[in-house]
């Protein structure tokens, strides 16, 4: 099939990005009562993928991480602006290897910077916990987060 040309990553590749999402649940979680109880939220913003990324593996790997593996609920998972082909091939592919518990907390947001807002707004997320990335008013610091992790030790 098509896409079977796309799936170049080798096991070593995938156990890195499972245990990158691994790493960053635990740390999330590691004294947080309120994400131990309540869950987390997952905004995605998949505006650099590109088709050559799909791997259904490792989608595999990640989504029997998240509903088996990780203690952690997952109280919503959205998706926003993602690229041409999510909804033809990525999405699909996902919704194949997710439990219908996972599946139903997912959504896809597409349109104008401020409908996208706005329909986050509507589920709770307001401007001042949205990532600058996709118009809120959170600018992330992925090199310092991993500093500070690093020189605690962690």
């Amino acid at each position: 099939s098509r896409l079977a040309n796309y799936n170049k990553h080798n096991d070593d590749e995938r156990f890195g990005v499972a245990w990158a999402l691994w790493y960053v649940l635990h740390s999330m979680l590691e004294g947080n009562e309120t994400a131990q109880k309540v869950g987390i939220v997952v905004v995605g913003y998949p505006h650099h993928a590109k088709l050559s990324y799909l791997d259904r593996k490792l989608m595999k790997m990640n989504v029997e991480s998240l509903s088996g593996c990780i203690p952690v609920r997952l109280g919503g998972f959205h998706i926003c602006h993602p690229p041409w082909f999510f909804g033809k091939v990525a999405f699909p592919l996902m919704k194949l290897v997710m439990p219908e518990r996972m599946r139903k907390r997912v959504r896809v947001h597409v349109g104008s910077e401020e409908k996208v807002l706005k329909e986050l707004e509507e589920v709770g997320m307001g401007r001042e916990v949205l990532p600058s990335e996709i118009g809120g008013d959170v600018i992330l610091d992925n090199d310092g987060w991993m500093q500070e992790r690093k020189m605690a030790g962690l």
